[in-house]
Order: structure tokens, then sequence, then C-alpha cells
């Protein structure tokens, strides 16, 4: 997790050239969107689809890009997208985060370790039933933030919300998540 977060980071401290081209945000971004859908919409074929729609409608619309803040602009067309398909099938299902596994419970325990791997596959279950449980945009916010790691700004501006908002919006999606968690019978855990 840390490497693709990493990975993240380091692709958004590239200088984007000037002008902005979309034939530049498309090669460079194409592979985050994707994975963020998928994240999403828990089926591979269909986030290829959407990141596909996503980028027809960044592409038709590249007169309103915002030079200087592109990013949240590119996911918060993925977002809507995502959320449109979601609403047309009126079928919602996530896939699990791993990511979310560790603000649970951090890794102490050595990776060959066959009980802690145990544990952590129900810890796992938990937390997908705990996402599952909470709304579209909840969910949005906390990939965009722990996965996709963008700022609460840039999670404002992809949602149309304001930062203070975006930040509200996170608290409470943490604090849902664990309630669920913890309804489903997960166990307080240190960290």
């Amino acid at each position: 997790m840390g490497d693709l977060l990493s990975r993240g980071i380091e692709q958004r401290t590239i200088e984007a050239p000037q002008p902005l081209t979309f034939e530049w945000v498309y090669s460079r971004y194409y592979g985050h969107i994707c994975s963020y859908l998928q994240r999403l919409i828990d089926n591979v074929d269909d986030a290829q689809d959407l990141a596909t729609t996503t980028f027809e409608k960044a592409y038709r619309n590249w007169g309103k890009v915002p030079q200087d803040n592109f990013l949240p602009w590119l996911y918060r067309i993925a977002t809507n997208t995502c959320l449109d398909e979601l609403r047309r099938r009126r079928l919602i299902r996530w896939q699990p985060l791993d990511a979310f596994v560790s603000f649970f419970h951090p890794r102490q325990v050595a990776r060959d370790n066959p009980e802690r791997d145990a544990i952590r596959g129900e810890q796992q279950a938990l937390i997908r039933h705990a996402l599952d449980r909470l709304n579209a945009r909840q969910r949005a916010a906390l990939l965009m933030r722990e996965c996709e790691d963008l700022s609460c700004e840039e999670i404002g501006i992809a949602l149309g919300i304001s930062k203070e908002a975006a930040k509200q919006l996170l608290f409470r999606a943490r604090q849902q998540l664990k309630a669920q968690y913890l309804a489903l019978g997960g166990e307080p855990l240190d960290g």
C-alpha cells in the first residue's frame, strides 16, 4: 500500500506541461482513474469502460479544464460517471480495501504468521461489509483520500463541496466505517 501511495505522490509531483495536453493527462492518469473506479464498482471490465467514458467526457470538455488544478476535476468526472452508472443499475457493491485494514490493525506481526493472516482475512471481510454500508459520497471521499492521496481541497473540488465540507465528510465517513465495523462484530483495535 505504501508503494502505491508513494507512486501516486511521485506522479502528482511531476510537473505538468503548459499548456496542459489531453494526451499527457491520459497517459499519466488513466491507470489511476481506472484503479479508483475499480475500487468503486468492483469489476475490472466495468472500471475500464467507465475510465474510457471519463476520459471521453474530459476530452469533450477539455476547454473547461482548470490548468493549475486538473486532477480534482478529473476525479469529479470519474466519480460522477461511476455514480451515474451505479444509479442506473440500482446496484452498489464495493470492493474491499486492504488499506483500511491498517487503520484498524497496524502491521506489527511478521508477514509469514498464519494466525495473523487469518485474523487479517476476518477483518478484511468485516471491513468489506462495513464499507458496503457507507453511502456513495462517503465511500468516494475515503477512496480519494486513503487510496488516491488527494487533499481535502481536491476532494472538495471533485465532489463539488468546500474544503471544510470535505473534511467533515471524511471525518463522518471514518466514524461511520468504524461504527459499522464494530456493529458487525469487529473488535476495537489499538492504533
